[in-house]
């Protein structure tokens, strides 16, 4: 099964791979944050713009497929989650890492998108 086949990045995945890479590392950072209160609707603000940025990344890099449109709905899962944890005063740190793990599972599907569709116009 070619989905289970290890697909190396050739020069052009390269340049992709590592756009989605710079995309997911800004929103994990964002998302990461602990806000004070009085600053929640800006880290509101934040979190949605980076998620977004993510998101536009991965509409830009990753050819639409069903790993795309999984990478977007991890993105979007992610935000609310970060949003839930900036209200959340018991479960912050726990709701803030689920939001770190969805961005991660966006990041690995958006690169399976753009590993997979070159593969199948090369290999």
């Amino acid at each position: 099964m070619r989905d289970f086949t290890y697909i190396p990045p050739t020069p052009v995945t390269a340049t992709k791979h590592a756009a989605i890479r710079a995309a997911w590392t800004a929103a994990a950072v964002v998302v990461g944050q602990m806000p004070n209160d009085d600053e929640k609707p800006a880290i509101f603000a934040r979190i949605n713009d980076a998620c977004k940025a993510f998101a536009e990344a991965i509409v830009e890099h990753a050819p639409p497929s069903a790993d795309t449109a999984a990478a977007i709905r991890c993105v979007r899962l992610a935000r609310m989650i970060a949003n839930e944890a900036v209200l959340s005063p018991t479960d912050g740190n726990r709701l803030r890492r689920l939001a770190d793990d969805e961005l991660l599972k966006a990041r690995m599907q958006a690169s399976a998108a753009i590993a997979l569709h070159d593969w199948g116009t090369e290999g």
